[in-house]
């Protein structure tokens, strides 16, 4: 229901250094973090196929640049192939109609803004527990986090971390995740924390979501209703909708994979001037993994914008898949210009 990427391009003369990590591999996984997860997955997993039908309804609150944004946030969840979604915060809204297949979703902008993808990450629990292709875990490890002594596990992605996820002792339910920034030293990691778990049937939701970015962005979810609505009957479909558009999606959806990058060219003349700046672009990735509907959503210069347009334009991608079949998805693209 939730599906979201982030690609980031870093075009800089700073070096790296990364310490040696020995992740264990699929086959050799330790027992205890394959039963953490596991266990986690099943119990905050509302949209699994048994589970009985459901309403969640919450307020949002965001800040960005000193600036607050309200919003809400409503689920009606009959079935996997059957739910309505609501999302407002700010001038945005979004309308989803979940049917078999996909959805039908209807919204007030032609993109789906950044902070859309954080608030989506926050309320997907069971995303941040997946162990995707290509990903090793280490063995759990106690970390003191907020005064608490949490076990925890690191994912790694190619040998880096991907993300960490600390855990409940007593309930086993996710608490605390962070996920490290791109590949710039001065990257700010995203974390997000849950608390004060609400049962619903044989299943448990935090009722407060945080997300925080440094200290200027965060998102918070205050959960004010979570209870089981079997009474309710789904309404017709809203597929007659000449304004609703149709997104192939699934539970289990494979995501798109980079496959073909063109670098941007970086302008000369900036060069020798130490321009430097980011380019962030929303796009779609089609079906067949291909780059469209390009949009800037932050550039420090027209210069860097053309650039870097010009590039994500012949970018190519094994498309994101739905049981083998390919489908489109949204992402946001950032590109990072350094002239040192």
């Amino acid at each position: 229901m939730l599906t979201c990427a982030f690609q980031t391009v870093v075009l800089s003369c700073v070096a790296l250094f990364v310490g040696t990590v020995y992740p264990v591999r699929a086959d050799e996984q330790p027992a205890d973090s394959v039963e953490m997860l596991a266990h986690a997955r099943k119990l905050e997993h509302l949209g699994a196929a048994s589970t009985a039908p459901f309403l969640l309804q919450a307020e949002i609150k965001a800040a960005f640049d000193k600036k607050e944004i309200p919003g809400s946030y409503k689920l009606f969840w009959w079935s996997p192939n059957r739910w309505q979604e609501s999302m407002v915060l700010g001038d945005f809204r979004r309308m989803r109609d979940g049917v078999t297949g996909g959805y039908w979703q209807l919204r007030s902008w032609d993109y789906q803004p950044p902070m859309i993808f954080d608030l989506e990450k926050l309320l997907d629990i069971r995303s941040l527990l997946e162990v995707r292709s290509g990903e090793t875990f280490r063995k759990v490890r106690m970390r003191k986090i907020a005064e608490m002594s949490l076990p925890c596990v690191e994912i790694d992605y190619h040998s880096a971390i991907a993300r960490e996820l600390c855990f409940d002792a007593a309930t086993g339910l996710l608490v605390h995740a962070e996920s490290p920034g791109t590949t710039r030293p001065s990257s700010e990691r995203t974390v997000f924390d849950y608390s004060e778990a609400i049962s619903i049937s044989t299943n448990q939701f935090p009722s407060i979501l945080r997300l925080h970015r440094g200290k200027d962005f965060s998102i918070e979810v205050s959960v004010g209703r979570l209870q089981l609505v079997s009474e309710i009957q789904p309404p017709p479909p809203m597929s007659g909708s000449e304004q609703f558009e149709f997104w192939r999606s699934c539970q289990d959806m494979t995501p798109a994979i980079l496959e073909t990058t063109v670098k941007p060219q970086f302008p000369d003349a900036l060069r020798r001037t130490h321009g430097q700046g980011t380019v962030l672009l929303y796009a779609r990735i089609e079906a067949d993994g291909t780059i469209s509907h390009i949009k800037t959503l932050q550039s420090a210069s027209p210069i860097l914008e053309r650039v870097a347009r010009e590039a994500v334009e012949q970018w190519r991608y094994k498309p994101a898949s739905c049981q083998g079949t390919p489908v489109k998805v949204e992402t946001v693209i950032e590109t990072q210009f350094s002239g040192e």
